[in-house]
């Protein structure tokens, strides 16, 4: 079994895998992300923040670029 199937382990599966910098940073980078030019959110939660039905967000990504170059 996967830690991501036990339940209430979901969160620890999150953080154990952006802990393992070189395999993550692969895989944002595959999608065009990068650590110093790009945005992550963690496990957010949308009925606090999005005012959505109560569940979460694992990983939210996005990349970032200059307003006035």
């Amino acid at each position: 079994m996967y830690l991501v199937d036990i339940p209430g382990k979901e969160s620890e599966a999150i953080k154990r895998l952006l802990k393992l910098l070189p395999i993550t940073g692969g895989l944002f980078k595959s999608l065009g992300l990068d650590s110093l030019f790009s945005w992550y959110l963690i496990e957010l939660r949308t009925d606090l923040h999005l005012g959505l039905l109560p569940t979460d967000i694992d990983i939210l990504a996005g990349r970032l670029s200059w307003s006035d170059p």
